[in-house]
């Protein structure tokens, strides 16, 4: 039975062409499948949304750093309520980016998180309704900086969890991601395998007709027949080739070297460079946007250089479009041609640019997230001053943004976020930076803008905030603002310390305000001044 399998197998060259190829072609096909879900695999790892996560917990405790010690100097002094109530509205606002996390929690995490929240929407209430008697007051803030004393572990063991958990995640994704490439490399390694045996196939086929041919040969008493059938040979085999060039899904073009007359021209690339035909087809240079690449092909083919995959600008029949060029010389019937494949990557460029943005945006209103943001501010900082220019940082904070989402939901605070974010675009130049720290506070870098021109500035972001548009559904709300100007001695983090500090103090001083804080020699390092009459 098996011997007859063979046999057969042995007779039908045919069958085992087909069989060959169809399996190299399912490989194709499966290898085509692993390598959207590597690219699929690698999308997602880029995503804005994988960003940082252990952001939220460290801010939550820090803010419940800052309560504390608002608490405490109430205790002592008894003074200073208006303190103790920004400082548990910024705690308040630091609790739903927690909660947001997506994460497998353990059992009962997500059940302390809530009793987390629970515990400091309980403390606002109390912060808030503080009675009148200094002593009472001080005696229940007591009770709350007790309190406080125990929630301290519980949010640092959260901390501790979404370190381990963000780690565990990243791993897993790395791990999904190196056996997908594994697969993917077995795959290439039987697919070449499949090819070679093709080539095998091809080779025993060209020997055999190799055989028939030099049988044909001394069959042949003819010179005349023999020419006759070369002649036709190498015909079909123009032709063949021709047919080729023409079917091929990229571009193809033979031209004389030293006439620029045009041999052959394929659709791809008459749609390509919009000609109607050979001899419409100008020189290559006259379609290559950068003339230093002009150089380098020219100079390549002078000295006979082969040139392979050479990314380009091509003006096109509908505007400028990126493509892979390859180009040689050959020696077609006795005169030099170049011959050059062009390769339309216009769509790889665009995914390229698609991932770039995805990583360096705020998934939700667009702008810069945070990490793009601080490098951005960093940037700027040091070329103002290397070349002694002024820069100004502005950071903003919806007041009582979680009395919104409170009243009217997370959609409409996520729409607030997206109208705040159209105002200041409006009102920013193109060249200002704009980012998204997180939450609903946002961040602004003006290059070349000194003191007096920022404070104007943003009073009238603050007052175009203040002002919503009469059709507007959106519940008016107003921004708290944050302004500190580039000083020699600053770095990214001094400059946003400063400004942190000044936004923090026009909290305190009722909300909707802008506060400007600097370096001078009343106030000392990171003092603020109350901002009037802009």
């Amino acid at each position: 039975m098996m011997g007859a399998i063979i046999e057969f197998w042995n007779d039908n060259p045919r069958l085992r062409s087909r069989v060959v190829m169809t399996l190299v072609a399912g490989m194709v096909l499966l290898a085509a499948v692993q390598f959207q879900s590597v690219m699929a695999q690698v999308e997602r790892v880029s995503q804005a949304d994988t960003s940082d996560s252990s952001w939220p917990p460290s801010q939550l405790q820090a803010e419940l750093f800052k309560f504390d010690l608002a608490l405490k100097e109430f205790v002592v002094s008894g003074h200073n309520r208006s303190n103790l109530d920004a400082r548990v509205d910024l705690l308040a606002t630091r609790v739903q980016p927690v909660m947001q996390l997506s994460f497998a929690w353990p059992e009962g995490t997500r059940q302390e998180i809530t009793s987390i929240r629970d515990t400091i929407d309980r403390w606002a209430t109390q912060v808030h309704g503080l009675p009148q008697s200094p002593e009472a007051a001080r005696e229940a803030m007591l009770r709350v900086s007790m309190e406080v004393e125990k929630v301290r572990p519980n949010l640092q063991k959260l901390t501790l969890l979404v370190h381990e958990l963000q780690s565990l995640d990243a791993d897993e994704k790395r791990h999904d991601l190196v056996r997908t490439f594994r697969s993917l490399a077995a795959t290439v390694g039987i697919l070449g395998l499949g090819a070679l045996a093709v080539m095998i196939i091809l080779f025993r086929r060209y020997e055999r007709e190799n055989t028939l041919t030099r049988r044909l040969e001394e069959l042949n008493a003819s010179l005349e027949v023999k020419v006759v059938e070369r002649t036709r040979q190498i015909q079909e085999q123009k032709e063949l080739l021709q047919r080729i060039l023409a079917a091929s899904p990229v571009g193809v073009a033979m031209q004389d070297l030293n006439e620029h007359h045009t041999v052959f021209i394929n659709q791809r690339m008459k749609q390509s460079l919009g000609v109607k035909g050979a001899n419409s087809l100008l020189a290559l240079r006259n379609y290559l946007v950068d003339p230093a690449v002009v150089d380098r092909l020219a100079g390549a083919l002078a000295r006979n250089e082969t040139i392979d995959d050479l990314e380009v600008e091509v003006r096109g029949v509908s505007g400028p479009f990126y493509g892979l060029i390859s180009a040689r010389r050959i020696n077609l019937e006795g005169r030099a041609v170049v011959l050059f494949w062009l390769y339309d990557i216009s769509a790889r460029k665009t995914l390229e640019n698609r991932l770039r943005s995805l990583a360096q945006q705020d998934s939700l209103t667009g702008v810069l997230n945070h990490g793009s943001f601080r490098e951005s501010l960093n940037t700027s900082l040091q070329d103002c001053q290397a070349n002694a220019r002024e820069l100004s940082l502005v950071l903003l904070d919806i007041d009582h943004f979680k009395t919104i989402n409170d009243r009217f939901g997370h959609a409409v605070g996520d729409q607030a976020l997206k109208s705040l974010v159209a105002v200041l675009r409006r009102e920013l130049r193109d060249s200002d930076l704009l980012g998204r720290l997180g939450g609903e506070e946002f961040g602004i870098v003006m290059d070349g803008v000194g003191r007096a021109e920022a404070l104007l500035i943003a009073e009238r972001l603050r007052q175009s905030v203040d002002s919503p548009a009469e059709t507007s559904d959106m519940p008016a709300f107003t921004v708290s603002m944050g302004v500190a100007v580039l000083d020699g001695a600053d770095t990214a983090a001094s400059l946003m310390l400063r400004a942190d500090a000044a936004l923090y103090q026009a909290k305190r001083n009722g909300r909707n305000t802008v506060e400007f804080s600097g370096r001078d020699e009343a106030g000392g390092e990171g003092a603020v001044s109350h901002i009037v009459d802009l």
